[in-house]
Order: C-alpha cells, then structure tokens, then sequence
C-alpha cells in the first residue's frame, strides 16, 4: 500500500486500522488494486472505501497528491517506476 506524506497521523497499521474510512482509488472492480486492497479490507480489517473509474493508475496517483485519495495498493514493480 502507498500512501502520501499528506495524510498526518498515518504511520503503522494500527494507526490506519484506527482510521474510520481509507479512501483508495482504482480502475475498476477485479484490477490488482482493487483485489489487493479488498485483501486489506477483509484480511486486516481495515474500513475500505473504493473508488473507481480512473483509467490508469498514473490518475489515481494524481488523486492522491491532490488529497482525494487516501492511498492505493500498488505493486512493487510499478512503484518502482515512480522513482525514474
């Protein structure tokens, strides 16, 4: 899971389990995301709120800068590309 500097208070998983909502973006229902943070949801416990309709997940990652996204789950690989 990816999450931005933006959201204080935010720094383990019990914190984020604390949390009364997560907001996490995805293209659609059945995307990785979607299916990593439905794991999330229903393994850990955490109260999910998804929100999908992005296209690429280069949006969902603009939604989070822009503070209406909460995080996302990414893989590894392509969180590696944030960095070139």
């Amino acid at each position: 899971m990816r999450m931005p500097g933006r959201k204080p208070g935010i720094r383990n998983l019990d914190d984020l389990q604390k949390r009364r909502q997560f907001n996490i973006g995805a293209a659609a229902q059945g995307t990785a995301s979607f299916v990593d943070a439905a794991v999330l949801k229903n393994m850990v416990g955490i109260t999910v709120r998804f929100v999908s309709g992005y296209e690429v997940s280069a949006q969902v990652r603009l939604a989070i800068e822009r503070g209406e996204l909460d995080g996302d789950c990414a893989t590894w690989s392509s969180l590696l590309r944030l960095d070139k």
